[in-house]
C-alpha cells in the first residue's frame, strides 16, 4: 500500500465516521411540559420565521374555511420539523384556563371539526375518513384526531392531531405524513416521548 492509499484510506475513514455521527437523531428539551423527544435527521427543524409563516397561513385556512376570527396570539411552537411540505410534525403548547374558556374536551373538539371542515372545502371531492381515539404518549394520554385525505389516486395525506390539556396548557402534538417511511420516522418521535413529571 503506497503512502497516497493509508492518506486517501484514512480520509475516507474520516469522512464516514463524521456522516455517521451528524445521522443520530437531536434530543431536545421543552421544560414547559417536562417533554423530552428525538428528532431524527431525515427530518429538519424549522427556524421561528419558516413556522411562523406555516402558522399565520394555517391560521388564515381555517379562519375562511369556518368563517370565524381565530387569536393565537398566546400560542407557542415547541418545535417544528418537517422532511417535505406534506411530511410534517410541531409541538405547540397554550394556555388554557379552563374557568374561563370552559371544557377543554368540548374545545378540543371544536378544533377537530374546524380542522376537517378546512380540510373538507379546501378538497370537495375528497371522501375523507375520521377516527377519534385515545393515544399513550409517554404514559400520558391523549386525544387523537386522525384524518386520512386521499389527495390524488396515488397519494393519501394523514392528518393527526392529538390534545391534551396538561399542566395548565392546551398541549397539541400535530404531524401528517404521505408515505409508510415517514410514517415510521414520525413513529419513532413519538416513541421518543418521555416527560418528567
Amino acid at each position: 500500500m503506497t503512502r497516497y492509499s493509508k492518506f486517501i484510506l484514512t480520509i475516507l475513514a474520516v469522512l464516514i465516521v463524521s456522516f455517521s455521527f451528524s445521522q443520530k437523531p437531536v434530543v431536545y428539551f421543552f421544560s414547559e411540559v417536562g417533554l423530552t423527544l428525538y428528532i431524527p435527521p431525515e427530518f429538519k427543524v424549522l427556524d421561528a420565521e419558516k413556522n411562523d409563516a406555516l402558522n399565520k397561513k394555517g391560521q388564515k385556512l381555517m379562519e375562511e374555511s369556518n368563517h370565524v376570527s381565530l387569536d393565537a396570539s398566546q400560542l407557542k411552537t415547541l418545535i417544528a420539523a418537517s422532511k417535505t411540505n406534506l411530511d410534517y410534525f410541531n409541538v405547540t403548547i397554550r394556555p388554557y384556563d379552563v374557568k374561563t374558556e370552559g371544557s377543554y374536551l368540548k374545545a378540543s373538539k371544536e378544533v377537530n371539526n374546524m380542522l376537517y371542515h378546512t380540510f373538507h372545502e379546501k378538497l370537495p371531492n375528497a371522501k375523507i375518513d375520521t377516527i377519534t381515539n385515545k393515544k399513550n404518549i409517554g404514559g400520558l394520554e391523549f386525544t387523537e384526531f386522525h384524518m386520512k385525505i386521499p389527495v390524488n389516486e396515488k397519494m393519501t395525506l394523514n392528518m393527526f392531531a392529538l390534545a391534551k390539556y396538561y399542566k395548565g396548557y392546551d398541549f397539541g402534538i400535530t404531524y401528517m405524513y404521505v408515505d409508510d417511511v415517514t410514517k415510521n420516522q414520525i413513529q419513532s418521535i413519538i416513541q421518543s416521548c418521555k416527560f418528567t413529571k
